[in-house]
C-alpha cells in the first residue's frame, strides 16, 4: 500500500521513469519490489525510495509514512515521552 501511495506522488501520471537515465522502458519486478530499466547502466534496479530522504535508511516506509502523518498534522508537536 505505501508503494502504490508513493508511486502515484512520484509519477503522478502514472509512466515510472528511471531515475538515472529518465527512459520510461522500466518493468516492475514484484518479487523485489523494484524496478528494471531496461538501458544499459551502471543502476538498472531502482526502488521508490530512490532520490528521496528515504533513501539510505533500512527502516522501511511502513513505519515512515505514520510517522511523518504524526509530525505534520499535530499542530502542538510531538511529546518526546
Amino acid at each position: 500500500m505505501c508503494l502504490s501511495f508513493l508511486a502515484s506522488l512520484r509519477w503522478p501520471d502514472g509512466r515510472v521513469a528511471c531515475p538515472t537515465c529518465g527512459s520510461q522502458d522500466v518493468t516492475f519486478l514484484s518479487k523485489y519490489r523494484r524496478w528494471k530499466c531496461y538501458t544499459k547502466h551502471t543502476r538498472q534496479q531502482f526502488s521508490i525510495k530512490v532520490g528521496t530522504i528515504f533513501e539510505d535508511s533500512p527502516i522501511g516506509l511502513d513505519k515512515w509514512l505514520p510517522a511523518v502523518w504524526m509530525l505534520v498534522n499535530d499542530k502542538n508537536g510531538i511529546s518526546s515521552l
